[in-house]
């Protein structure tokens, strides 16, 4: 099935008249009555009933009508907006990013500048993993990788580093360790312990282990979670603890003391994007970025 074909269905379904049709697609009848007649092949459908007096669509051929109406809008403006941003006129950016680089503050001044700067420009914002992001990026499905730091298997992208923060441990209100001033990691062996999955965020889970490991942590991990707020919020029920970024406490969930421990160490936020990237909004982005990087948090 070809684009063209649909096109003249959908000239001959509006006017009713292939004579009419043709002339408004700037081709011949018998060049638009073998469309026609290609679509009905590959649809295995009558879309017209058609005579000397009228033309009519089918109950098919209306069904068809309406299904893809809405296609046809969506090609229409993708080649627009295509056409556009070639120009230099108008285009859109699609942004991967972790949920805690909002509760950091990282991503919302990094918009808010870049729609001040190109306020017609359409900002597609996802919600991802780290992993998921990575793996969109160099597929192309997105423009943009909001990620938490480390990574792995990096050679394609290039890093700019916005954001550190402290890690804190979590721990139930309940817990025995809670109302200590201080804590040695190496108190947590065999304590029940609430981690990020690793495929959500691998260098991350990674360099999480090998810190507690160092020291001397044998971890007794109870769950593996797949948000930093289910992880928190398991910790506020009590069914473990937890090593996390300190932009978790704008969770604000009950039940959870927070401790801020020397031989915790922080932990990053960065930009992703494509090596050697050309589209000019990319770089935009990239260089507002840049601009605000070295922001901390403790």
């Amino acid at each position: 099935m070809q684009l063209k074909s649909i096109q003249c269905f959908m000239a001959v379904s509006e006017l009713l008249n292939f004579h009419s049709a043709a002339e408004q697609l700037g081709m011949s009848q018998p060049a638009l009555t073998a469309q026609i007649q290609a679509l009905e092949e590959c649809l295995g459908v009558q879309l017209f009933v058609r005579n000397r007096q009228k033309t009519e669509l089918t109950y098919a051929g209306n069904i068809f009508r309406k299904e893809t109406a809405d296609l046809l809008h969506i090609v229409d403006s993708a080649i627009a907006r295509a056409r556009a941003t070639a120009h230099g006129l108008a285009g859109y950016l699609r942004i991967g990013f972790i949920s805690t680089a909002v509760a950091a503050g990282v991503l919302s001044p990094l918009i808010s500048e870049f729609r001040q700067l190109k306020p017609d420009i359409e900002l597609n914002l996802q919600s991802m993993s780290t992993e998921s992001q990575l793996e969109a990026l160099h597929d192309g499905r997105i423009d943009i990788a909001i990620v938490r730091l480390p990574l792995k298997n990096i050679n394609h992208f290039e890093i700019t580093p916005l954001y550190f923060e402290q890690l804190i441990l979590l721990l139930p209100k309940a817990h025995p360790l809670s109302s200590r001033s201080y804590i040695d990691l190496s108190e947590l062996s065999e304590v029940p312990f609430i981690l990020n999955a690793r495929h959500r965020a691998t260098g991350y889970y990674d360099f999480i282990q090998k810190m507690l490991s160092n020291s001397g942590v044998i971890l007794n991990i109870q769950q593996e979670v797949e948000e930093m707020y289910t992880l928190c919020s398991l910790v506020s029920s009590g069914l473990g603890v937890a090593v996390a970024p300190c932009s978790v406490k704008c969770y604000r969930l009950p039940g959870i003391e927070f401790k801020k421990l020397p031989e915790l160490p922080r932990v990053g936020i960065a930009l992703v994007t494509r090596k050697n990237e050309t589209l000019e909004y990319v770089q935009l982005f990239s260089a507002i970025a840049k601009e605000r990087k070295n922001i901390s948090h403790d």
